[in-house]
């Protein structure tokens, strides 16, 4: 399936023996040797979205280092990964209860004699608040977060991706392998507080994620030849198809709850949005004016951007790639809009929501995903909180609707196709654009129409995009 093993046992043995004897080849900054299995090659073979891997099964014998010294030998010679596990209140592993150690070892264990990460429940955690519905048990949270740990650890150790810890400064290592980092807590209960605001998506078992980067069920793999890379394939793959739905918490809403949804009176697990599901809200079928329920299994972002911003850093965080969702405020409205801040990259997302929710999908041609993102200094700049809702509000729609207006986009093409260049100049009157943006905009639209064919050929190649989202 989706990780290619260590192919043979004597591999194994060579790879394990020269752990044993030379522990300092895994500490940061230094290199194994061949024998170290590699990350699959871009659209290599993979299996299912499930939560097993496919591995060898290796016996233990006295040729082979055992899976729990390997894993305390790399914590001994990687101290900023270990300092970087931290417990609830900031407590280094050192300090980390004994239990939380004794767990932590045997689902790496587990993970590398038979590929699963043996969590006490499966799917959704157990609800501690039914009637409200946005908590966890403290004890499940502590368990999700053990097996992220530690599947973190085995594919750095076994080298399932291309690159290394060793990359990353202290904030983006906690990003990976600090607790508070996935969850907030207070007594018996936690609640996914840091990957966004309530409802936020409930991390879980990282290999359905990591599976589902490694061997993308559209096709090809997720997984490229660096970071950046792999970031742009995934908004790419969002682009196409993710869409963004509405969900409430308690019924009395015309939309539906999250039980009607995915099955669970609480924020969503990230298993219910990388698996194709039916949509139950009818509120617009009156017309099939969007009609969710009438579309088909898609991928839903069950709350839009606050939801979205979530999945990228999970789905990320499964190939060791940190990243954090961010409050950019867009608005007065819900003070909830949320985005996606990856800082080792300087790579900011203001708005999630834009790279599938038809401000840019569907570009002819498609987006370079790499426009999606701006830097730290420049987010700053557009999208200080202290800054009035107006200002901030203007600065985005400026950006996102240039770039929508040049690419351009189906949404663009089509209004400018029927309604023609009263329908751009409503943007000027918002004070999105200056009359030489729009003369710029207008230009591009034509050129493109005249490129394709005519706008009939562009609907068509939109309908077989739409159809197949």
């Amino acid at each position: 399936m989706t990780i290619r093993p260590v192919s043979n046992l004597t591999t194994r043995r060579s790879f394990l023996s020269t752990v044993a004897a030379t522990a300092g080849s895994l500490a940061l900054g230094g290199c194994g040797d061949t024998a170290i299995p590699r990350a699959p090659a871009a659209g290599s073979g993979a299996g299912p979205m499930d939560a097993t891997y496919s591995i060898d099964l290796v016996s233990p014998d006295s040729h082979i280092i055992s899976p729990s010294i390997l894993l305390n030998t790399f914590l001994s010679k990687n101290p900023k990964v270990k300092q970087a596990m931290k417990w609830w209140e900031g407590q280094s592993y050192d300090s980390w209860p004994a239990g939380a150690k004794t767990k932590l070892t045997h689902f790496f264990v587990e993970l590398n004699n038979k590929g699963v990460l043996p969590l006490s429940f499966s799917g959704h955690p157990p609800n501690a608040n039914v009637s409200g519905g946005n908590t966890i048990f403290k004890k499940n949270a502590e368990e999700i977060y053990l097996a992220q740990v530690a599947h973190s650890l085995y594919i750095e150790i076994t080298r399932r991706v291309p690159w290394q810890l060793a990359q990353y400064d202290t904030k983006s290592l906690e990003l990976l392998f600090s607790i508070d980092k996935l969850f907030g807590s207070k007594n018996t209960v936690a609640w996914p507080a840091i990957y966004g605001i309530s409802p936020a998506v409930i991390p879980s078992n990282p290999i359905p994620a990591h599976n589902f980067m490694i061997k993308n069920p559209e096709g090809g793999s997720l997984l490229k030849g660096n970071q950046k890379e792999t970031i742009f394939a995934l908004v790419s793959w969002m682009l196409l198809h993710l869409c963004h739905g509405y969900v409430v918490a308690l019924p009395g809403s015309k939309y539906p709850t999250q039980k009607e949804a995915y099955g669970y009176k609480g924020p969503p697990i990230i298993d219910s949005m990388i698996t194709r599901k039916i949509h139950p809200d009818t509120s617009n079928c009156q017309t099939m004016n969007n009609c969710k329920s009438k579309m088909g299994p898609r991928y839903w972002s069950w709350v839009g951007c606050q939801t979205a911003s979530s999945l990228i850093p999970l789905l990320l965080k499964s190939l060791n790639i940190p990243a954090t969702s961010i409050n950019s405020q867009l608005d007065a409205q819900l003070c909830c809009h949320r985005g996606v801040g990856i800082p080792f990259l300087d790579l900011y997302l203001p708005h999630t929501d834009d790279i599938y929710c038809m401000t840019w999908n569907y570009g002819f041609p498609p987006l370079d995903p790499a426009k999606a993102f701006i830097s730290k200094k420049e987010f700053e700049a557009k999208f200080d909180l202290k800054s009035p809702e107006t200002k901030r509000s203007i600065k985005y729609n400026h950006r996102i609707h240039w770039i929508g207006g040049m690419q351009p986009t189906y949404d663009y093409l089509h209004a400018y196709y029927y309604w023609g260049r009263p329908q751009l100049e409503k943007m000027v009157a918002k004070g999105h654009f200056t009359k030489t943006e729009i003369d710029q905009i207008e230009a591009r639209l034509i050129a493109t129409i005249k490129k394709y064919g005519g706008f009939a050929n562009i609907k068509k190649i939109y309908e077989a995009l739409e159809k197949a989202r």
